[in-house]
């Protein structure tokens, strides 16, 4: 999924196909073993069929890269996470779910704002969940605590991270 007015976000990491240009979400990584997905969907981060088209395709690359580690997922928007979605018959969204939960890498999903319907599905398929105070009941200093549980899963070995969740 490529676009003119979407830059890549691969920081020059990454094969190529990390550089494509998304429509609902940028990719920074932060090292080899470290990325962050944001998503940026305005104006509530509502997740849609291009979405989960997108999700699928990023959820390709997270389970091919051998040398990926550690991805946390996020929001530019800090009062939605992720917006509902109605699936309907569609089974490419529990699709996507199962393979993010089963891929060989640790999915950190950095909660700020409003999580419903299918974005609450999202972040459970997620192995971990830290959820900022401002927006939740349960919540820690989100920045620092994910950042230093994704850096320190980042510096693990991707095989023993693949087969602790296989």
């Amino acid at each position: 999924m490529t676009t003119t007015d979407v830059s890549p976000s691969n920081n020059g990491r990454g094969s190529q196909a990390w550089a494509a240009s998304w429509l609902h979400f940028t990719v920074d990584h932060r090292s080899p073993s470290y990325c962050r997905v944001t998503f940026d969907h305005p104006p509530i981060n509502t997740t849609t069929a291009t979405s989960v088209a997108e999700l699928a395709e990023l959820v390709g690359l997270i389970e091919q890269d051998p040398d990926l580690n550690v991805v946390v997922f996020d929001s530019a928007n800090p009062d939605f996470h992720l917006a509902h979605y109605d699936v309907g018959n569609d089974q490419a969204w529990p699709e996507v779910l199962v393979r993010l939960s089963g891929a060989p890498v640790v999915s950190i999903a950095s909660i700020r704002g409003r999580v419903r319907g299918a974005g609450s599905e999202f972040v459970l398929a997620c192995d971990l969940r830290v959820a900022s105070r401002e927006n939740s009941m349960l919540g820690q200093f989100v920045d620092d605590e994910v950042e230093a549980i994704a850096s320190r899963l980042a510096r693990c070995d991707h095989d023993a991270i693949a087969r602790m969740k296989s």
